[in-house]
């Protein structure tokens, strides 16, 4: 198996879906307490975009915000409370943004998030 760099691979799917069907890079497994910051640490990579696939039954897994979440939630969970996917999982995928000053806790599709002060990182999801 080849790996490439997602930002790489991004171009490739963009030039794939001119020309032919079909054609885009393989989601990433990831588990349902896994973070970001698990996943950037497990890839070796600090890409800015990731195309994730989580398996069902994810809403356990601590989180803090809306819309955007701190890097060391959960991105499953995330996914669920921000409607990128139901409970059955999926693919989804994930921007990493800059930290914020604070994140709003809220409930949404049976998933609670918890308030944060200001943390390094966050995410959201395209």
């Amino acid at each position: 198996m080849i790996k490439i760099p997602l930002k790489v691979a991004a171009s490739l799917a963009v030039a794939c879906s001119l020309f032919l069907s079909g054609c885009s890079p393989e989601p990433i497994e990831v588990t349902c307490n896994q973070s970001v910051e698990d996943l950037q640490a497990n890839q070796g990579t600090t890409e800015d975009i990731y195309v994730i696939r989580c398996p069902a039954n994810c809403s356990d897994g601590a989180i803090w915000g809306t819309d955007i979440y701190t890097a060391d939630s959960s991105i499953c969970t995330a996914a669920r409370h921000a409607g990128a996917m139901g409970k059955e999982g999926g693919e989804a995928e994930i921007e990493i943004l800059p930290g914020r000053k604070s994140y709003g806790g809220s409930i949404r599709n049976e998933v609670s998030t918890g308030d944060w002060p200001e943390y390094k990182s966050s995410f959201s999801f395209r």
